[in-house]
């Protein structure tokens, strides 16, 4: 997206980012999830960008489809638990 990264920092899934506490003479980039999560809260001097992530199967999905179709060839108990 033209953004030259000059440095990574990588943080776990479903944190919350430590806002208050970023550089404020850096560009700080995040997921649109994480984006949508903490927007309320981004101070306004802190430059917090969200960039658009998709994700591209190199064999265009074939391999995914094929696991999913596997699990989706099982039978279904529709008893009731304890039948």
């Amino acid at each position: 997206q033209g953004v030259d990264v000059g440095e990574w920092v990588a943080r776990r899934d479903h944190r919350v980012l430590p806002l208050h506490d970023l550089d404020r003479s850096k560009t700080w980039l995040t997921t649109e999830k994480d984006y949508a999560r903490h927007r309320h809260d981004v101070p306004g001097d802190l430059d917090l960008r969200r960039v658009h992530l998709r994700l591209r199967w190199a064999d265009d999905g074939g391999q995914i489809e094929a696991l999913l179709e596997g699990l989706f060839q099982g039978e279904v108990d529709t008893r009731e638990p304890g039948q």
